[in-house]
């Protein structure tokens, strides 16, 4: 185990060259689907950040981890959280059609958030087309199970889980985090 957040401070062996605790996040910019707003890490520093790794497969198994994270910490200042998805699998040809089918995603779950929640801050849906933030990240395939990677108020990563149960997961390294 990594010195950290014992005991979810460590990538199980699932995650091919992780990043680990301590370590500076990688920076990138991605644009969110639905709002078009540029994303940056950068962006986010003076509050931690969790980044949920997807794809086309695992993408919907997402939702129930914000959704069980927004119970305990609903406010966005207090915790960020993004979705990245991988999407190089996508050819160039076909881009079109799966940005509307993320963009119609975006919207159902935009519609169904609580009054008073901007789903540009509560929502941020992130597609990756070339695969570089996961490649930077070091998460592997996310094919099966999605891979978290939390991102200290400083910048530094602070925790990161590839696994089975990341809604528990992700409760538990929360918690380490932010109930000090």
């Amino acid at each position: 185990m990594v010195v950290g957040l014992p005991p979810f401070s460590h990538y199980n062996s699932r995650v091919t060259q992780p990043l680990a605790p301590g370590q500076p996040a990688p920076t990138f910019s991605l644009t969110a689907v639905g709002s078009g707003r540029v994303f940056q890490p950068a962006d986010h520093l003076g509050r931690p950040l969790l980044l949920l790794f997807v794809d086309h497969n695992t993408g919907r198994a997402s939702q129930p981890i914000v959704e069980t994270l927004r119970r305990r910490y609903a406010d966005h200042r207090q915790l960020a959280i993004a979705v990245v998805v991988d999407v190089r699998i996508v050819p160039r040809l076909l881009r079109g059609m799966a940005e509307g089918m993320m963009e119609s995603s975006y919207r159902e779950v935009a519609a169904a958030l609580p009054d008073g929640y901007d789903a540009a801050d509560h929502l941020i849906l992130l597609p990756d087309w070339s695969g570089d933030v996961v490649r930077a990240y070091g998460v592997g395939n996310v094919s099966r199970e999605i891979a978290l990677v939390f991102i200290g108020p400083d910048g530094q990563v602070r925790a990161g889980y590839h696994g089975p149960n990341p809604a528990a997961q992700a409760l538990e390294m929360a918690r380490a985090l932010l109930d000090d």
